[in-house]
This record gives C-alpha cells, structure tokens and sequence, in this order.
C-alpha cells in the first residue's frame, strides 16, 4: 500500500509507458521529459512522501542530531575569509604537534634500511585516487594497512604528513578517519557494510530509503538547496561510517568533527584533505583549468580560483561552511550556520560524478529503452543542474575587483575528477606545503580492462606547464611520460620515481594498481563487494607498495625517495646506496609514444623489471582467460546494476530521485 501511494506522489504512471514497450522501441522524447519531470516531482513533493512516511514510522528530529544543517550565534572571534598565502593556523599547529612522532617514526626507518639520517624531517604526503569502491578499498591497503611482512616498505603512514583523498580516494580517507584509524581489513569485516549495495540495498530498503527522505527533506525545509549528491552523502554514510552516525541515528557527523577522534587529537595520523572541482554555471564538460577547492579538517577553498581566468584564492572556517556571508562578513549576526560540512556531504561531492555518466551514455554506440531513459533523465537532470553539490559561496562580493568567483552566489562542486586530475596531486603542488615526496596510489580505470596507465599524471603535468605559460602559476609537477609511455615501459606495473633529479620539486612514488595476489580492477561503478573479496583487495593494495617483496631493495629505494630533497638540499649530496637506487626506480626520461596495446596483466605474474630488469612492454598473453573474465565480470556487474535500479524505480517511484544515481552508473 506505502510504495502504491508514493509511486504515484512520485510520477509512477510516467514511467508505465517505456515499461510496456516493445523491447526494440526507442525512448521518444516525450518519455524522456515525462521521466525527467517523475523525478523533479518526486523532488518536490518530497514532504508529501516525508508526511506519509512520518505517519508510519513516526518522524522526529533535532536541530544538530541530523544530517541538516542548523543555526547558531555568529562567533566575534574568527576571521571569516583569509587570502590563500600560506597553511591555516591549525593545519601549522597539527604539523607541529605531529614532528615528535614523524621524528621518531623517521629514525626507526632509517634504522630499518640501513640510511643515514636526512638534515632534516622530509614532507610526505599521500594522494589517494578515484574509482569508487574499486579505489576505496585498494587505496586503503595501500595506505593505511599496517605493512609488517618480510621485505615490507615500512610505516609509510607513520612517515606521512598529509593525506589526500578524491572520490573514491576520499572515501577511504573519510572512512578511516572517521573510524578513529581502524585498519582497512577490519573496517572491510565489521564496518563497511559493502556487501549491501550502496543505492539499493539488500534488505529493509523501506527503512534506508525513509531515513534518506526524510533527512534530505529537512534539509530543503530550512532552506537549503537540495541535490542528487545529498542522497548519494547519506547513503554513503550509512556504508562508511561508525553506526551511531547512520541515517538511522544521528547523520550529523562534520568533517570538522573528525578533528575530535582520539588519533586526530594526538596527531597520530597525517592531516587530511578531500578535493572537489568547481563546475561552473553552463558547463557540462570539465575544462582542465577549473578551480580545485580543498576541505582541510579547519577550512574550505582553493589556493587559486577561475576558469577563464586565474587569482589567488582564499578560504573559510570549514565549521562555519554554509553561513551566508557578503565581502567575508555574515550578514546577519545571529544566522550563521553550522553542521553544513557534513562528512557524508564532503565525501559525496568528492565523488558527484553524474554530469559524466551522462557524457560516457551520449558517447557510446548503445541505443535501448534503458540506456535512453537515462540519457533522457540525466540531460534534463544536468540542463537544471540538479547533478552537483551546491555550496553557498563564502567568497561572494569578497576581492570583487579581481575574484572571478565574487559574482556566484553559489559554487557548484562536483568529483574531484572530472578534469582527469584522478590522483589528488594539487594541494601539494603549491610551495605552501613544503612537501619533499607524494606518494601517488592509483587506482584509475584508464584502460579497457580497467588498470591505471598515467594518465591522470600526464594531465596534472600538463596543466602545470599550461598555467605556468599562461598565468604565470607555480604547480611544482615534475614531468612525466604520456599514457602510452607509461604502458610501453611497464611503468604502470610497479613503483617508479619522478622529478628524481630537481629538488625544487616534489619527487613522486608512483604506485600502481596491479594483481599481485588478487583481481583488484574491479568497476568503478561496483556498489557492493562480498566480504572476502574485500579484504582480498585490500592485501592487495598493501602489496602494491613493496611489490608484492620481490625486491629486497625497495624499502630502503622508497626511503631514499622520500627523504631526497631533504638531502639534496643546500649542497647535500646523495648516498651511494641512494643512488643506486635512483638509477634503478627512477623514470629515465624517455616516452615511447608507439600506440599501446590492450594491457592485459596475470594475477601473480612478476613484472619483467623485476625478474631481468627489463623496461620492455609486458608481454600480452595470448590467452588470459581469468583477466578477461573478471573484465566481463565488471560489465556484467555493471548490467546487473542497471537492471536493479529499474526494477526498484518501477516498484517504488517515489525514491526515484535519491536511486536515480543508481541509473546514473549503469
């Protein structure tokens, strides 16, 4: 009777008609536009369903104990909007409450691998990619699973100052956070939940889709602009998240708040940062030189803004995010606004990616009911710009001579990877930071069978010498091979080094996804995993770092790239062990730009550099059976996502909207 009543609140007899086509009918434009207008109806009645629903579970709510954001009294004491000319005072003050421990963890790894001790403690940052639960899980192996096995790396996380993390990467970096450091293969056994799908999950759907409602609506209640990446945010924290802060609790978890977990508040852990990009009014397609704001555990911005044109930027108190402000001032004293910076929120524009489903439908060669309706409800979706997350702009009317943002009474965010900038290379780009090494862990789905090739690098490097021409924009990326380069040498199958001979640059530790002991190229738009596969993958990523312990010289070679250019500084000069290794791991400078075959890698195989030193592209097997395999696997995961969502869509219309990213991933 409840999903009759709300099916038809929410347009069901708009979808009726594609439902009894004949399965070679093409989705006319009319159906589109009726679809289109079930989910902006089911949008806006979103308090009718709210109201039914109430009636039957009861509906009750508290100003802070939601996923809303609330009023309170504007502090006196903060300054509301900062120029971007150096860190936060707290970010400093977490840097300096952290040395002791990144002193100590130094010298028990230089102890480890038999170096002298740098002049000084390296900056070392990690940058997490995107690609969904894919790059969740592998990230998180890859980071943060303690690595104490034979011919282990080290405690890289130890070793780290900063974390970074976008889409996929920031829900790893999100989750781990917020979970008080728990190690990835106990999240994946008793916190993940990852074994219910992330959109439809596999029991009490009524209650999952009741509690979203609900707390979106109460959001739009007060005011609030309301989207798609409000329900993608609290479906993920039902997924991510300690339980207290499900939707079925309190949703009100911040990413302020996460400065309060025991591990934060004795800086056991690096300083985390999520990334979004700013896809500004008009735009579909993400040029390469839109704005990258960042959400630090104290402030939300960007160190440069502009599309068409570029200035320093700035940023705000993060716990403030959402308070209404006019020339960096609240316009009113006693509506200022907190919980805005939901994690769930953060971590979900991060990875609001439906403006590129809708890019990846209109370019493939794909016509069927299905792929129609999606392409019908995503166009009109993205034409009301209805697929980003929107943030009330702190920096309205703020430098207005020179800011081209000051005019946007909104900023409108969406996956940090959208400008093909999959690793999250740019908050530490800029010599704000200091940072001697970033780790690059990618976990892209470049290729047909969905392995990282560079890709994401060679942006990111040509984005740098693009500003450096044209703005006159320090991003301090040291150069790298084209995609085909990076498969031609094998590159994308083992950890390599760039910018390993220029100290005014960070050196990068590329660090591949790869099968050395499980299928980890899963889809990107896999939204449930069994357990074991999991944990699999997440062993995986650890092994990733040390590949796999087949050489016993990485350890030391990673520690000698992460503490370079504190040697290297001020005349220094390297050991002769260091050198030997950077003649082994670093790139060589040369791009083989021959076009590259399918890169198809066996789960096991050791990469020829490994076993002869070889830089020659890894053999395609003329056969690999279980590489196909999984890559069907993926496609076919990928149908049995669609297929889920428009059955459930077809029974229960009135969630159209918060499923419809469901649609959007198929």
């Amino acid at each position: 009777m409840l999903f009759t009543l709300a099916s038809v609140l929410a347009g069901l007899a708009a979808y009726a008609p594609i439902t009894n086509a004949a399965p070679s009918t093409q989705l006319t434009p009319a159906q589109a536009r009726a679809i289109n207008d079930a989910v902006l109806a089911a949008h806006r009645s979103g308090k009718n369903v709210r109201g039914l629903l109430d009636n039957i579970f009861g509906g009750d709510s508290n100003a802070s104990d939601g996923y809303a954001p609330y009023n309170v009294t504007c502090p006196s004491d903060i300054t509301w909007v900062r120029n971007a000319t150096s860190i936060s005072t707290a970010e400093q003050d977490y840097i300096n409450k952290r040395a002791s421990q990144l002193s100590s963890a130094w010298s028990t790894q230089i102890s480890n691998v038999g170096l002298q001790a740098p002049p000084r403690t390296p900056v070392v940052a990690m940058a997490l990619s995107g690609g969904g639960y894919r790059a969740m899980i592998s990230g998180s192996g890859q980071a943060f699973q303690p690595n104490s096995t034979s011919g282990s790396v080290g405690d890289i996380l130890g070793l780290s100052t900063y974390v970074s993390g976008l889409s996929g990467g920031s829900w790893a970096v999100g989750t781990y956070f917020a979970n008080d450091g728990q190690n990835p293969d106990q999240l994946a056994q008793n916190v993940w939940n990852i074994d219910s799908n992330l959109v439809v999950p596999s029991d009490d759907k009524l209650s999952f889709y009741y509690d979203i409602i609900t707390e979106v609506g109460d959001k739009g209640d007060k005011g609030f602009s309301t989207q798609i990446t409000d329900y993608w945010a609290l479906a993920l924290t039902d997924h991510l998240f300690p339980e207290q802060y499900h939707t079925n609790n309190h949703p009100n978890l911040t990413w302020n708040d996460i400065a309060n977990v025991s591990k934060v508040q004795d800086a056991s852990l690096p300083w985390p940062i999520v990334i979004a990009v700013e896809r500004e009014p008009g735009e579909l397609v993400i040029p390469l030189n839109s704005t990258i704001y960042e959400f630090t555990l104290a402030e939300f911005g960007s160190w440069v803004w502009g599309s068409d044109r570029k200035d320093q930027g700035g940023f705000t108190s993060l716990e403030y995010l959402g308070t209404s402000l006019n020339d960096g001032t609240p316009t009113a004293d006693s509506a200022c606004i907190k919980g805005f910076d939901n994690a769930g929120f953060v971590v979900g524009t991060s990875s609001t990616l439906f403006n590129q489903a809708f890019l990846q439908l209109n370019a493939s060669d794909s016509s069927s009911i299905i792929t129609d309706a999606i392409q019908g409800v995503l166009g009109a979706i993205g034409e009301a710009e209805n697929d980003v997350a929107v943030y009330p702009n702190p920096f309205y009317n703020w430098h207005a001579e020179t800011s081209p943002i000051a005019d946007f009474r909104t900023l409108t965010l969406v996956d940090g990877g959208e400008a093909n900038e999959n690793v999250p290379f740019e908050p530490f780009l800029f010599s704000y930071r200091n940072v001697d090494a970033i780790f690059a862990f990618d976990n892209s789905a470049d290729t047909k069978y969905s392995w990282p090739n560079g890709s994401s690098l060679h942006t990111t490097y040509r984005k740098a010498v693009d500003q450096a021409q044209a703005y006159n924009i320090s991003l301090r990326m040291p150069p790298v091979p084209s995609t085909q380069g990076f498969v031609n040498s094998g590159l994308n199958t083992r950890p390599t080094f760039f910018g390993c001979n220029d100290s005014s640059l960070p050196t990068i530790i590329y660090v591949p996804n790869y099968p050395w002991s499980a299928w980890s190229n899963t889809s990107t738009f896999q939204l449930e995993y069994a357990t074991d596969q999991a944990v699999a993958i997440v062993d995986n990523g650890r092994r990733t770092l040390d590949a796999n312990g087949t050489d016993s010289s990485l350890p030391r070679c990673i520690t000698c790239a992460m503490m370079d250019n504190a040697v290297m500084e001020n005349g220094g000069s390297r050991s002769a062990e260091c050198e030997a290794c950077f003649s082994r791991f670093c790139w060589d400078g040369m791009d083989n730009t021959t076009e590259s075959f399918d890169y198809e890698p066996v789960i096991g195989t050791i990469p020829a550099f490994f076993t002869n030193g070889s830089t020659a592209p890894p053999a395609t097997p003329a056969a690999s059976p279980v590489s196909s395999e999984a890559a069907a696997s993926s496609s076919a995961t990928s149908g049995s996502i669609m297929t889920t969502s428009v059955s459930t869509l077809s029974v229960a219309a009135s969630v159209l909207l918060p499923i419809v990213f469901a649609l959007s991933l198929a």
